[in-house]
């Protein structure tokens, strides 16, 4: 049975169409959200702006009470968590899983929609969504987790679209939703600025500075329309001129380089190098628009070298090498046909091997991960977050010695203010002694210098730097503190077994009397 070429055009949106619906049923078996990170405080963020206002937060300092997020109130991702506030008559995990679905299905549209403008055959366009979706572990995972850089992938896409076919003002406007979304709006920005420089090159000096100027004002338009642009420009100073710098010694795994999760994307940067020695070296292909080749070339080396840097360009980069390998198959008038050439096979027996190679990566990389999604899902649960706090009184102050536990702790009690969280890098840059104070009780790094700590002076030079009413501490982590601890007199008020919260509010009369001076 042959398919039409109309019933061939649908596959892409077929193929969204499934892909939606496997998410679903990999999400739709959780009690709790994937992950206990950015996307919990993204949620809360959202929460309080649906039961406020937008504008009636004074950004992360509602919850904290020391350090720079404390001094600076700032939201840098203010857009990003107004798209929360849909989901957030959900509870926490069911409101995450449907963002997460929606985050994912823009995208994908998005991706379909730059395919179908470029004139992808819609086999390999419905094989590439595939890809995209399901192809990189990695990138499956961060879909899935529901952060808000999904959203910000899909307008980074829609932005090279719009370059491409020089609609100036479209571009301006992506660029302030950009801005307003997240301060990672540098990296699509930079997308823009690639496609300034070639159209100049390309003796369009016109276009150049019509898309340059939109791009421009639809920047300034974005700052202007936030509600912090002073604070947004100074957390933009210290995340991309400070911190980048600093030597500092706890760097998250996926802001390092990532020659370690390339996998799949260096077989499909092969693959795209491969295409463009067969267009280079053949006379019989299409003639194309050499500046749309050229600017996916530069947006793909641009994105490529950041991830050999900084792994979380996976964001950015796995989409745009997608786009870059869609757009090289256009110069055959029949890709499959030219496959078959160079490895003399049927054409059709080219065709089903590609799909098959596409669902068996996908497959490698999609069920590993979903298998372990589902274990951790039992062995992990908010309800051990709400039990550590449920002889915490409402806005005391809480002392979390590790940064991370900040957004599962601020999603089950929002109520409460806490010391540190988002990222240890804020830390270490307003006070790296205090950074270095819960790094030393840290139980990887370097354990046996645990037992010559000082359990009473380390908790009172914690608690001078940081005065709080309750210290926060992983009981099977941190037992050799924990012990000491408790020998000082301290109670420990948690109601779980994996947690100790000490009631500190006495030492020295320290808690009593900072909470009197504010």
């Amino acid at each position: 049975m042959q398919i039409s070429h109309q019933d061939r055009r649908t596959l892409p949106w077929l193929a969204i169409v499934f892909c939606v619906l496997i998410l679903a049923l990999i999400l739709g078996g959780l009690s709790e959200p994937v992950s206990f990170d950015d996307s919990l405080r993204h949620f809360m963020m959202g929460k309080l702006m649906a039961a406020r206002g937008i504008l009636g937060l004074r950004g992360w300092s509602e919850w904290f009470f020391a350090g720079y997020l404390f001094e600076h109130p700032v939201d840098p991702w203010f857009l990003s968590n107004v798209l929360y506030m849909p989901f957030t008559g959900f509870p926490i995990a069911q409101g995450l899983h449907l963002y997460a679905l929606f985050s994912i299905t823009f995208l994908a549209f998005c991706f379909v929609l730059i395919l179908k403008n470029l004139e992808v055959n819609p086999v390999i366009s419905s094989l590439l969504v595939l890809l995209l979706i399901f192809g990189h572990e990695g990138f499956l995972f961060r879909l899935l987790i529901a952060r808000p850089f999904t959203v910000i992938t899909a307008l980074t896409v829609l932005l090279m679209l719009f370059i491409i076919k020089k609609k100036n003002i479209p571009a301006g406007i992506t660029m302030v939703l950009l801005v307003m979304l997240s301060h990672i709006f540098v990296f699509p920005l930079g997308v823009a600025l690639i496609g300034v420089f070639l159209s100049y090159m390309n003796k369009n000096k016109q276009k150049s500075l019509s898309l340059f100027a939109a791009v421009s004002v639809g920047t300034l338009v974005g700052f202007f329309l936030h509600p912090e642009p002073i604070e947004y420009l100074k957390y933009m100073g210290l995340v991309f001129f400070r911190t980048p710098f600093m030597n500092f010694p706890d760097r998250a795994t996926e802001l390092s380089g990532g020659l370690g999760e390339g996998g799949i994307i260096f077989v499909i940067t092969a693959v795209i190098v491969l295409l463009h020695f067969l267009i280079i070296f053949n006379r019989k292909v299409r003639q194309k628009d050499l500046f749309v080749l050229l600017f996916l070339d530069f947006v793909a080396v641009f994105f490529l070298a950041q991830f050999m840097l900084w792994a979380r360009s996976m964001d950015f980069l796995w989409p745009a090498l997608l786009v870059l390998a869609g757009w090289l198959t256009t110069y055959f008038a029949d890709p499959f046909g030219k496959l078959s050439e160079l490895f003399s096979q049927k054409r059709h027996a080219i065709g089903a091997l590609t799909a098959a190679f596409t669902l068996f990566v996908c497959f490698v990389s999609t069920v590993p991960l979903a298998l372990a999604i589902n274990f951790s899902d039992k062995n992990h649960s908010l309800n051990f977050y709400k039990q550590a706090f449920a002889n915490v009184e409402p806005s005391a102050r809480i002392l979390p010695v590790r940064w991370d536990w900040f957004s599962p702790s601020v999603a089950v009690r929002p109520d409460l203010k806490y010391a540190r969280g988002i990222d240890p890098l804020f830390d270490y840059a307003s006070n790296s002694g205090a950074y270095a104070l819960m790094a030393a009780v840290f139980p990887t790094r370097f354990p046996e210098t645990r037992q010559y700590i000082d359990a009473e002076g380390w908790l009172e030079a914690s608690l001078k730097v940081y005065p709080s009413d309750y210290l926060m501490l992983s009981a099977e982590r941190y037992a050799p503190i924990i012990k000491s601890i408790k020998k000082l007199g301290y109670e420990d008020v948690s109601q779980s077994e994996k947690w100790a919260v000490f009631d500190v509010k006495k030492i020295n009369g320290l808690g009593d009397k900072s909470k009197k001076s504010e």
